[in-house]
């Protein structure tokens, strides 16, 4: 197996992000790279993984994707209660972690942001 060029690998963060953008849960983001690419489900992961940290390099730079992964996480968590009314306990645990996962994830972002926006105004603020 070949080692993806630097604009392969661009083009599938950019594919990541698209679906996620799109409010498309991680899981079917990740099936979809793993059909369209033929990697496997960790690469597709790493993808998203890139793709997510990519787009959040620069605070606000994706607000669509913010609100994404916060309409996924509240998915997650129907889902999880779904499972627990079912009594299927091992996925109620794994939907209940990746929603906590995407919630810190998304905390980070913003205490980010908030730290941006604050040396901002600091630069507004001060004198010529």
């Amino acid at each position: 197996m070949t080692r993806s060029s630097d604009s392969q690998l661009e083009e599938r963060y950019a594919e990541a992000a698209k679906g996620l953008q799109a409010g498309l849960s991680t899981a079917t983001v990740k099936k979809h790279l793993v059909g369209m690419y033929q990697v496997s489900g960790r690469q597709a992961q790493r993808y998203i993984q890139k793709a997510m940290d990519t787009e959040f390099d620069v605070p606000g730079a994706s607000v669509n994707l913010f609100y994404a992964l916060c309409s996924a996480a509240e998915r997650m968590d129907f889902q999880a209660d779904e499972a627990l009314a079912k009594g299927e306990l091992k996925a109620y645990a794994l939907l209940t972690k990746n929603a906590a996962d995407i919630r810190f994830k998304l905390y980070s972002y913003q205490q980010k942001a908030d730290q941006h926006q604050d040396k901002i105004a600091l630069k507004v603020g001060e004198p010529f």
